[in-house]
């Protein structure tokens, strides 16, 4: 669209994100087209090619710390939430968010996690089974 010289806010309406999502894309575009050109030029493989167009088009990079908790963690962690208390030797009907972040650090499953993450993940799995956004 950008080459047929449609503006950001009409890509932006047609594509339903916003314009400034369709500008960050067009510059971040244009930062590679230069590599992919000059890699062309100078005759790479497709493969090399392959290679650019991926880091071009591939997540950027996000802020913060990267993730403590691989997704088969939390999802291992979420299972255990759904095994009764007493099959863990625990004399309670209902987890707690303490018992459970014990239970999963004895099990292996992670090394340390704090009560706190504990609850995001359950009050998340809750939501997302209810279909409610967390925020």
């Amino acid at each position: 669209m950008s080459s047929k010289g449609i503006n950001n806010e009409e890509q932006g309406r047609r594509l339903g994100v916003d314009r400034q999502r369709v500008r960050r894309w067009r510059v971040r575009w244009s930062s590679f087209q230069e590599r992919l050109q000059a890699a062309e030029a100078s005759g790479a493989s497709n493969a090399d090619l392959i290679a650019i167009l991926r880091e071009a088009l591939g997540d950027a990079p996000r802020p913060g710390g990267p993730k403590r908790f691989t997704a088969e963690q939390v999802a291992q962690i979420i299972s255990v939430a759904c095994e009764p208390p007493s099959d863990h030797g625990l004399p309670v009907s209902h987890w707690t968010p303490r018992d459970l972040a014990a239970v999963v650090m004895a099990r292996g499953i992670v090394d340390t996690i704090s009560e706190r993450q504990v609850r995001r993940f359950l009050e998340r799995a809750t939501s997302d089974l209810i279909g409610v956004g967390t925020g």
